[in-house]
This record gives C-alpha cells, sequence and structure tokens, in this order.
C-alpha cells in the first residue's frame, strides 16, 4: 500500500467519531496507528497563534484542520510489519493528537500569511498566492465556476475593482474589501477564499509597504541625486580642463604681452617724431601768412626799383652785331702789325 500524499498539515488527528484513525506525517515511510481520540477532548490554538491569525484566517486553520481530517479518513487503512515495531514506538495520546493536529494547523495557516507579507520574486508585495498541494486543488476544484452566485459573482468584482486601486490606499483602508470578504467567505472554492483571506487583512501590511514605498521614494530620490552628482562631476572636470588650459596659456600670454610693449615703444618713437613734424608744420602754417606778406613786400620793392632803372635807360644806336664787326675788324688790324712786328724782330 502506498502512503499517503503530502498535506498542509505535517500531522493529522483522528475525528471525534470513536473510530481508530492513523497519524500520518508528511514525507515519512513508516505508518503508525494511533490511539482513538476522545471525543470530549478540546481543540484548542495556542494563544500565540490565534494572536497572530485574522479572523478570516482562523476559519482558514478551521477549514484546513477538516480537510486534513478528511484526507485521513478516506487513506487506506495502515500496515504494521511486525509485533516488534508496534511495540517499539510509543502511541500518543487523544488529547496530543488533536492539540498537534490543531497547532499544525495554525502554524500552516501562519505560514500562508508569513509568506504572503514575504517580498520574493515570487511572491511580491502585491501578491498574495498560497500554495496549495495537488490534492487540495482538486478537492477545492470541485465547487466549479458555474455553482458560485450572481451576487457573489458581483461582489468578488466589486473586491477586484477595490483591489486594483493604489497599494497605498489599500493599506490604509481595507474595510469595503473585508466587508465584501465577509459576505462571500463560505460562499466560494477554498482556494479563492484562501487567496482573498490576506488581500482583507492587507492592512496588516501597512508599515512594511509604507516602508517599501519609502525606499522607493529614497531610491528614486538618490538616484536623481546621484545623477545631479554625476553632472556636477562632468562640470566641474569640464571647469578643471578650462583651468589647466588657461595655466598653460599663461607663458604665451606673457610673452604676447612683452612683444606688444616693444611694439608700442617702437610706435611711441615714431609717434613722438611724427608729433615733432605735425608741430614743425603747424608752425609753418602759422608762419605762412607773415612770410608771405614779407615775401611780397621784397617782390614790390624788387619791381619799383626795376622800373625805376627802366626808366633811366637810353637807347643804344646800331645793333650788337654791327658792333661786333667793328671789333672783328679792329683786331684784325691788330693782329696783322703784331705780326709785321714779329717778322721783322725775327729777321734780326
Amino acid at each position: 500500500m502506498a502512503p499517503p500524499a503530502e498535506v498542509p498539515a505535517a500531522t493529522a488527528a483522528a475525528p471525534s467519531t470513536g473510530e481508530e484513525t492513523p497519524s500520518v506525517e508528511a514525507g515519512a515511510s513508516t505508518e503508525i496507528p494511533l490511539a482513538a481520540s476522545s471525543s470530549a477532548a478540546p481543540l484548542a490554538i495556542p494563544p500565540i497563534t490565534m494572536s497572530f491569525i485574522p479572523e478570516a484566517q482562523k476559519k482558514v486553520v478551521k477549514k484546513t484542520s477538516r480537510r486534513v481530517r478528511a484526507r485521513i479518513e478516506s487513506a487506506d487503512p495502515p500496515m504494521i510489519t511486525s509485533a516488534e515495531t508496534s511495540a517499539a514506538l510509543p502511541l500518543p495520546t487523544a488529547g496530543e493528537v488533536d492539540i498537534q493536529v490543531v497547532t499544525e494547523a495554525g502554524a500552516a495557516a501562519a505560514s500562508l500569511l508569513v509568506e504572503a507579507m514575504q517580498d520574493t520574486p515570487n511572491n511580491s508585495l502585491f501578491s498574495f498566492a498560497v500554495t496549495l498541494s495537488n490534492d487540495e486543488e482538486v478537492a477545492s476544484r470541485q465547487v466549479t465556476l458555474s455553482s458560485v452566485p450572481d451576487d457573489v459573482r458581483a461582489k468578488l468584482a466589486s473586491i477586484r475593482s477595490l483591489l486594483q486601486e493604489d497599494i497605498g490606499r489599500l493599506v490604509e483602508d481595507a474595510l469595503p474589501i473585508r466587508q465584501l470578504f465577509g459576505d462571500v467567505s463560505g460562499r466560494v472554492p477554498e482556494e479563492a477564499e484562501e487567496a482573498l483571506a490576506p488581500a482583507a487583512y492587507i492592512e496588516s501590511m501597512r508599515i512594511p509597504v509604507f516602508r517599501a514605498l519609502c525606499h522607493m521614494a529614497d531610491r528614486a530620490k538618490l538616484t536623481k541625486t546621484r545623477e545631479e552628482e554625476d553632472l556636477y562631476k562632468r562640470q566641474a572636470q569640464e571647469v578643471h580642463q578650462r583651468i589647466h588650459f588657461l595655466e598653460d596659456s599663461r607663458p604665451g600670454i606673457v610673452g604676447t604681452i612683452d612683444r606688444l610693449k616693444r611694439r608700442r615703444a617702437e610706435l611711441a618713437k615714431d609717434m613722438e617724431q611724427v608729433t615733432k613734424e605735425i608741430t614743425a608744420e603747424e608752425k609753418r602754417l602759422q608762419d605762412l601768412p607773415s612770410v608771405i606778406a614779407d615775401l611780397k613786400r621784397e617782390r614790390q620793392h624788387l619791381a619799383h626799383e626795376a622800373l625805376k632803372l627802366h626808366r633811366h635807360m637810353s637807347e643804344v644806336p646800331g645793333s650788337a652785331g654791327d658792333d661786333q664787326r667793328v671789333l672783328d675788324s679792329a683786331d684784325q688790324i691788330r693782329r696783322r702789325a703784331i705780326a709785321a712786328i714779329n717778322a721783322l724782330l725775327g729777321d734780326l
């Protein structure tokens, strides 16, 4: 006989019918019969578990416990291989079995809440999926979608509309969802109810959600701050490069200044010479009227003297040619006489 499949609760207790039922532990290879449980033994959940689980999730605990009992009742009876094995293993009392079943069922429900609060890639803050075993899914799917009443469908649609709001508003006030969940509780498949229960009490995640939202805002602000920091760093680097460029250009600027100073000195000398020339020309221009007046007076005097000489001159008779011919004739006579004398004297 094959061992039964795993169930959410690790150990299940027998129902209060007085019949002998087995205790099944998940993953165990040895099956041990348990003593019959007492019908008067109360099913008590530890105070710590009760304070941790909301009212709607306490219903999930009870349903999980009932589901475990139903699965154990439908399982085949266990087989004991030998008398030594039966005698070697101690049998728990009925009260211990009931307490163990309820405690482990509460722990299973608490683990569902913890899984809903964990922010992992498969189960984030915005997802409240609860993992069920294959056998539990088959059992819960016995209630088909067509069997859900119309009013429950409408309320589920309202819950879905409310769940589509901002998560920050949901964790502030989930009372409308909780009221609608109370109306549809027990009228929907168990897997759907287990998924809706954490959403109805999502207010319990207000602090971690707000903390996560604050962290996201802080990260966005930090990202923006880092971008601004990088921008300032780039600008500072550009200014630093400009400073180095200007510092490296200092010798060139000094050389240019010296060259311009030498040029200015040369131009100053040229300017001084030009200034002197301008001053001389200005003086000449200033003295020009008096010089012109003096020259005019001199011209008038010379003209007056020429006129005066012209008036005292008389006409010479003859012409210069006639006078020159006369002089030439006399000169010839003089030369012939000298020649005759020289001839006579030479003979002597």
